[in-house]
């Protein structure tokens, strides 16, 4: 239960930073330009559940479950999705452990996953460059 929030909650960060690269950082808007997909984050047990969408690099954060996303990312729950994703960036090779356990399932548009893994690299702090 308190994993499920926790899980929640990151997910609702991650809309916020996704939003705020759409925004503000060109590179990110590159790479996203002419897509137009949903992304769905979820537990098996759909406790805890978000959704992006992005369209021309810019992202809409969408609460609870949608209808139709082109792909899904769903784990067994909110404890699992939290160390998953943790430990997926640093070894990738650990989401694909969880789908042999059959403890993630990824349903949907596999070259949507792999988009958004291109631009996952912007998710965190960006080192400022010194002024001249």
């Amino acid at each position: 239960m308190f994993y499920n929030f926790l899980f929640r909650i990151v997910l609702w960060v991650l809309g916020l930073r996704l939003r705020w690269l759409g925004n503000n950082n060109e590179k990110f808007r590159e790479k996203l330009k002419g897509q137009d997909f949903t992304m769905q984050f979820r537990t098996f047990d759909n406790k805890a559940a978000r959704a992006f969408h992005f369209r021309d690099g810019q992202v809409q954060p969408l609460p609870g479950l949608i209808d139709k996303p082109s792909i899904t990312l769903s784990f067994l729950d909110g404890h699992y999705a939290l160390n998953t994703l943790m430990a997926s960036g640093k070894d990738q090779s650990v989401m694909m452990k969880g789908m042999q356990e059959q403890k993630v399932k990824i349903e949907g548009d596999f070259s949507k996953l792999m988009l958004f893994m291109q631009v996952a690299k912007y998710l965190g702090p960006q080192k400022k460059k010194p002024a001249a």
